[in-house]
């Protein structure tokens, strides 16, 4: 084993800290701060690297990926901004809200596709650490709704961190009206109960104030540090020590690198040379190798409840990156051939492909821009299906009928970089020169835009902020949908229809 320091080689990365996710403004967001199950488990990555869900690292969104094994255990990871439900009345009363989303699926947001989110805590999702007292929830919204309001709970003390979460087990600590968002982040000051010791959850529901009843259900995993009970761990979670993408060969080198303080200087920088006969246990032997020469600043292993942190040989995926600073980032990367790799170049989205296709064929878009083996790329259709993907390239089936839609492309490397790029495409019909029927285009929908109603008529858009209502999905017969252009459940206000007639 070889080991060496260099400030200058770079390389295409393979992601040991997962990049904040950005997505296209279709889906709605999620806790960040305590962190959502799903947002987590997205965050991690895995989930489509293996058929078996053991590429997944966290154990317990491995346990997540195996209960919906046999039918798509990919969505509540791919969707971790869509945990979505639709109780009455704007969910105003609270018992409508527990009729909605039944025990056993309240971190799927009522969605049984999405199951995965309610295993039990002891399966293993990972912890936030908080202290007793004021606490500070933040919402990532990749889409904004004002007006909206907060609802967060916490579990009971002596509740079942072995059974799916119920709302007998819940006790209210907050609910207000949302601010308005910085950075894209509500934020909302909570009171936490006091003296409260050991693991729970914090539920939160974000919901907006419109007909469509649109809320968001999350479940925020938590230990308490600090206060009298356990002192709050030195060690901060990095990410995965290695991604399933990182597959060396002999002749390749690993390195592993902590960037840290002003500008991420490299404070860690240490390599391994891939020989035929480490091949197979290159990963406990550089990572224990770091470990001891580097401990008081990283470890790579699973940390305990008492911050012992070793490392899993049998479980390689679960292993973690572990620094004391926490706002450093841990990078394992690949050396092809072991050589010194020039700079990398910041990352370019430029996407490529048809801008226009017919109803119900198949669309395949591509990154014309950079792509390395390790870049994340976040990609969103809307009304094609798939909406979603992960790779450099993305096929979808496009909508039934005419209409437009919007490709939205995001490219992250593993210093968080990001580039997006956006592409137009027209779904075309039999009619040309009339106007897309609704709800062909929906979600792509702006200020202007005219489509032929449910009663056979042009209606326009209205401007802003009336127009966000034309691009909500109906959870009702679309006649009745009071989003609807030209439906009978239409609102006979005025103020609270999207759409207006064409001139």
């Amino acid at each position: 084993m070889q080991f060496s320091a260099s400030s200058s080689a770079k390389s295409l990365f393979a992601m040991t800290l997962a990049a904040a996710a950005s997505t296209a403004a279709y889906g709605h967001g999620a806790i960040e701060s305590p962190m959502a199950r799903q947002y987590q488990c997205k965050l991690d990555g895995g989930h489509w690297q293996s058929s078996d869900g053991s590429a997944v690292p966290n154990a317990g969104c491995r346990a997540a990926w195996q209960i919906l094994k046999d039918e798509n255990p990919h969505r509540q990871f791919d969707q971790w901004n869509e945990f979505a439900g639709f109780a009455p009345n704007q969910g105003q009363n609270l018992e409508d809200v527990k009729r909605t989303i039944p025990n056993g699926l309240l971190c799927a947001g009522g969605d049984p596709t999405k199951r995965g989110m309610d295993a039990p805590q002891s399966a293993g999702f990972r912890k936030t650490e908080i202290q007793n007292g004021k606490m500070t929830l933040t919402w990532y919204a990749t889409a904004t709704h004002n007006p909206s309001f907060m609802r967060a709970f916490i579990t009971k003390p002596g509740w079942q961190n072995t059974q799916p979460l119920r709302w007998e087990d819940l006790e209210p600590i907050y609910e207000g009206e949302t601010p308005m968002p910085v950075d894209d982040r509500y934020r909302y000051e909570l009171q936490l109960p006091p003296g409260r010791t050991g693991d729970a959850i914090i539920y939160s529901i974000w919901q907006r104030r419109d007909s469509g009843n649109e809320g968001f259900y999350n479940c925020a995993d938590v230990t308490f540090k600090g206060d009298g009970g356990p002192p709050p761990s030195p060690w901060h979670y990095k990410g995965p020590f290695v991604t399933p993408s990182l597959t060396p060969v002999a002749g390749d080198k690993v390195r592993f690198r902590v960037l840290a303080g002003p500008g991420k200087q490299e404070i860690v920088d240490e390599r391994i040379d891939i020989t035929a006969q480490n091949l197979s246990s290159w990963t406990w032997t550089f990572a224990e190798a770091i470990s001891a020469k580097h401990g008081a600043i990283v470890q790579i292993g699973k940390k305990s409840d008492s911050d012992v942190i070793t490392f899993d040989r049998n479980d390689i995926p679960g292993n973690a990156s572990w620094a004391t600073d926490k706002n450093a980032v841990a990078v394992t990367s690949l050396i092809p051939g072991g050589g010194d790799p020039d700079p990398v170049a910041p990352p370019e989205a430029r996407i490529s492909g048809a801008s226009t296709v017919k109803p119900g064929e198949t669309l395949t878009l591509t990154n014309a821009g950079t792509n390395g083996p390790n870049y994340r790329y976040d990609w969103h259709v809307h009304g094609f299906t798939p909406m979603n993907g992960t790779a450099s390239s993305w096929s979808g089936q496009a909508p039934s009928a005419p209409g437009k839609a919007t490709a939205t492309l995001v490219v992250t490397d593993i210093e968080g970089r990001t580039s997006r790029a956006s592409h137009d495409i027209t779904i075309t019909g039999d009619g040309g020169g009339q106007h897309p029927v609704w709800p062909a285009g929906l979600g792509s929908y702006k200020a202007g835009d005219v489509v032929t109603g449910l009663d056979g008529q042009a209606w326009a858009c209205k401007p802003f902020p009336h127009g966000a209502w034309c691009n909500i999905a109906p959870n009702t017969t679309p006649s009745q949908w009071p989003y609807a252009p030209g439906g009978s459940g239409v609102p006979a206000d005025e103020a609270q229809r999207a759409w207006k007639l064409a001139n």
